[in-house]
């Protein structure tokens, strides 16, 4: 999730404001973005990534395999 820190910069986020759009803490934003070995529930990666712009698969880790299917029915169920 280590793209998430490259992505916050690029668009000029603080860790406050990124955890504030995101519904989450700064100190959570600033655990994804420090230590590879965080993994935040879909729908933490859905609320962060929506925060960036970005697709959640720009933000997912990219050294886990993840089934496309699964994720795209997921994110679809948080939208409701």
């Amino acid at each position: 999730m280590n793209n998430v820190k490259k992505y916050r910069k690029e668009i000029g986020l603080t860790l406050d404001e990124l955890a504030c759009r995101s519904g989450t803490t700064k100190s959570y934003i600033w655990e994804i973005e420090s230590y590879n070995r965080v993994s935040p529930s879909l729908r933490k990666a859905y609320a962060i990534s929506r925060a960036l712009d970005k697709s959640v698969y720009e933000v997912l880790p990219e050294d886990q395999d993840y089934e496309e299917e699964d994720i795209q029915v997921k994110v679809v169920k948080l939208k409701k």
